[in-house]
């Protein structure tokens, strides 16, 4: 049978030039600098479609900023003709503004984020000057004996996961590029039951990552690059990693209870890190004492056993950090990019690890799903979980939309970072001018459209091959069917009387959360969007007034 394909209609409301200005109150009794952030405000518009009688009409509301946009200073509907079951009196808007309305944080975040060196440690002169007591070369160890070679490693030793001791480990398992190192005290002789999992991991887990990490070495290095070969002492660079460290040019992988929080009520469920600290020489102040001097990243004992798949996924999403290192960038990498980078790399190697749907960043699509609202394209630190599932949906979508891994490559590789890198390499695809703003339009009303010509529904281009011997791959992306049965969800803590959304035969929602109208987020978070179902046309007409509000939101409204 055809699809008649449905009449879709987009309106960028541009606003006019008139601008009221709100700043902050009581601006007499304030310095300059606690009245910076003025508000831009614009006027009362309103706006008219045609041709759209049967048709649904949304509106899409995005904030292309890299700030916040308060919920009370969002443009709301005023007055409405031709619109059936659009109810624009003031009790009809949610409050949103009550604990209810918040996001609980999952307890597993995946994982820690420390603050790089590169980008905080060395912006001033004092920083650049910090010294060494004194610099002395590990003692280097030339023929590693697996369940026999010993060595000190600094991990960190509390919750809080801001202290740090050094720690007994022995090499439990070494591949082609990788040592596995386990601190003693989480290392078991018997073979670990993952039915029956505390925070020891026993040889097998062990050989099983260094294995994983061999075969995806060179066919990670491929697409993102290498990591840097490089030692550096404050922001220069000292010596080679073959040279001066005490594993030389290998990586090092190494287990432990990551937070010491296996047993803990208050557990992060953070399954790895890497944190460029190590590829420092020492230095007395700030973390830079606990550098192992190496190659290194870390991985968590409970979850390499436990989730031994989506484990396999980590190594991939650490090793790409590590590779951004030593990417050089005309500008400081925003976190949002890191992890969306690195988010990129499970998903063009998800298909290489040989690992199921739920153990790949697809399993974060549900939480996408249903809770979008609270994390826009940045890395809201209040919702960590939740925008890696931004973060990972957007970039989904961008790779296959506008040249798959070539696209990733780009991403990664240009000299630029954050929003310019993803503007750099949407326009290479397709020789276009498109603004980040323009992007974030056309992916957020892709997400209503079932008829975009934009769709997270379709396979990126298979264009970039690695092939080496035996071993060939094209960083395959499959389509992603954001209506699956695998990505529906609950209401969870939002209040189901304002989700328009269909349900399937277990109750459970479909499709990214669309809301009627009177819903409106505390916030809209920078980047962020809210998707909006105003009604169904009953005239061929319609027209809609606005209040004034934030001029730096952008509204669309569509009628298919």
């Amino acid at each position: 049978m055809n699809k008649v394909k449905s009449f879709f209609l987009s309106i960028l409301i541009l606003f006019s030039p008139a601008f009221l200005y709100l700043s902050c109150s009581d601006s007499s009794d304030k310095g300059n600098d606690d009245c910076e952030n003025e508000i831009q405000i614009a006027e009362e518009e309103i706006f008219s479609l045609s041709d759209v009688n049967g048709k649904n009409i949304y509106a899409i509301i995005t904030n292309p900023s890299s700030q916040e946009i308060e919920g009370q200073y969002l443009r709301s509907i005023t007055s409405v003709s031709g619109i059936e079951g659009l109810d624009t009196s003031e009790e009809n808007l949610t409050d949103t503004s009550n604990a209810d309305a918040k996001i609980i944080e999952s307890s597993f975040t995946g994982y820690k984020i420390p603050v790089s060196v590169k980008d905080s440690l060395f912006t001033s002169d004092s920083c650049r000057s910090a010294s060494a007591d004194q610099i002395t070369q590990p003692e280097k160890i030339t023929e590693p004996i697996v369940d026999e070679t010993a060595m000190k490693i600094y991990v960190d030793n509390d919750l809080s996961m801001q202290t740090y001791r050094k720690k007994a480990s022995t090499l439990r398992a070494k591949g082609k590029y990788c040592y596995v190192w386990v601190v003693d005290s989480y290392y078991s002789e018997e073979e670990i039951d993952s039915d029956d999992v505390g925070n020891k991991v026993d040889s097998a887990t062990a050989q099983a990552l260094a294995d994983k990490f061999d075969s995806l070495y060179p066919v990670e290095r491929y697409l993102f690059g290498n990591e840097s070969e490089n030692i550096f002492y404050n922001d220069s660079i000292y010596s080679t990693m073959e040279e001066w460290s005490a594993t030389g040019s290998m990586v090092n992988i190494v287990l432990y209870d990551i937070g010491c929080d296996r047993y803990s009520l208050y557990s992060k469920g953070v399954m790895g890190y890497f944190y460029d600290k190590d590829y420092y020489i020492p230095v007395k102040d700030g973390d830079l004492r606990y550098s192992n001097q190496g190659k290194y990243f870390y991985v968590d004992t409970y979850y390499a056993v436990k989730y031994a798949d989506t484990m396999m996924s980590t190594l991939a999403h650490e090793f790409q950090h590590m590779i951004a290192f030593g990417v050089e960038k005309q500008e400081t990498e925003e976190v949002w990019y890191k992890e969306m980078l690195a988010l990129h790399c499970e998903d063009a190697l998800y298909e290489f690890l040989e690992i199921p749907q739920d153990a790949s960043p697809r399993y974060r699509l549900p939480s996408f799903n249903s809770h979008y609202v609270y994390s826009g394209i940045e890395y809201n630190t209040s919702e960590g979980s939740l925008s890696y599932a931004t973060l990972y949906a957007f970039g989904a979508w961008c790779a296959r939309n506008f040249g798959g891994a070539e696209y990733i490559k780009k991403v990664a590789l240009c000299p630029y970072a954050n929003e310019n890198a993803v503007v750099y390499a949407v326009n290479a695809y397709g020789n276009t001018d498109y603004s980040f703003e323009d992007i974030l339009n056309l992916y957020t009303q892709s997400l209503v459209n079932p008829d975009s010509d934009f769709t997270l529904n379709r396979a990126g281009d298979e264009n970039l091959i690695y092939a080496d011997g035996s071993v060939s791959y094209s960083y395959p992306l499959s389509a992603i069917d954001l209506s699956s049965a695998d990505f529906h969800w609950t209401s969870s803590v939002l209040d189901p009387a304002y989700i328009t959304n269909e349900c399937d035969e277990e109750s459970e929602y479909i499709n990214p959360a669309v809301f009627s109208y009177g819903y409106m987020p505390e916030v809209l978070r920078p980047n962020g969007f809210i998707l909006l179902k105003l009604g169904t046309a009953q005239e061929d007409n319609v027209s809609l007034t606005f209040s004034s509000g934030n001029a730096a939101e952008e509204l669309h409204l569509l009628a298919y």
